[in-house]
């Protein structure tokens, strides 16, 4: 009998390996990409310490890169869209008034014992 063959069983189960791979691949491929649309779609409100307005982070990622001590955010005061300031991360918090993460601000953090 030809399923009796046993390079044909090998064969078969090559091809099912082949495509379990492709398909997990496909699969992490698609979560990725799904996570960093969810980064883009992700609006953020920060609170200037001094002032305490609020501001609305207009690049997340901008945000999150340790190497930059500046984000650009629009003022959320009034009805009307707000050009987008720049303002200094060190100057932000949340609005529950915690700090930002220090990764965030520090791209030594895990090198430093501060």
């Amino acid at each position: 009998m030809w399923i009796s063959d046993k390079n044909f069983l090998y064969r078969l189960r090559d091809i099912r390996v082949q495509n379990q791979f492709r398909f997990e691949r496909v699969y992490i491929e698609t979560r990725f990409e799904l996570s960093c649309k969810l980064i883009e779609a992700i609006s953020m409100l920060l609170q200037v310490k001094d002032s305490g307005e609020l501001v609305k982070i207009v690049e997340i990622q901008e945000l999150l890169d340790p190497n930059n001590d500046v984000v650009h955010a629009k003022d959320q005061e009034g009805q009307e869209e707000q050009q987008p300031e720049s303002f200094k991360k060190e100057n932000l918090v949340f609005p529950s008034g915690e700090v930002l993460p220090r990764c965030w601000l520090d791209a030594d953090y895990r090198h430093d014992n501060g």
